[in-house]
């Protein structure tokens, strides 16, 4: 089981399917549901780097359906770890959140942003 952003999610979708197959579950904030809505999107719509996204879609859905991916509501305490890591490291507050959910539940974060891994590993 791994904490994984948006990035890493949308990476698994869109380009490397594999991504999201090594493990049993990932796990993510509940708001990361619509970042990666929003960017499938972004990629058909804006970008038109895809046709027709019933397919992702599909994945997508299956592997939440299946409990491949678990988006979690944050409990208090976590916000605010995360806020206050927000504030230590003047990160963005939602990238602070896959590092303070990662932290707590004493998992792996997996994202392709640099300075969010650099945090979570100075973190650990």
């Amino acid at each position: 089981m791994i904490v994984a952003d948006s990035s890493f999610i949308i990476e698994g979708l869109l380009k490397d399917r594999l991504l999201l197959d090594g493990y049993t579950s990932i796990c993510s904030p509940y708001y990361a549901l619509y970042e990666v809505l929003n960017t499938v999107w972004k990629h058909q719509v804006l970008l038109r780097q895809i046709k027709d996204s019933t397919a992702i879609l599909s994945i997508f859905f299956d592997l939440i359906k299946g409990g491949g991916i678990r988006f979690i509501n944050l409990e208090e305490k976590t916000i605010r770890s995360a806020y206050n890591l927000a504030v230590k490291t003047r990160t963005p507050f939602y990238d602070a959140t896959f590092i303070a959910l990662a932290r707590e539940l004493g998992l792996e974060l997996r994202t392709f942003d640099k300075a969010q891994a650099k945090i979570f590993a100075e973190s650990q």
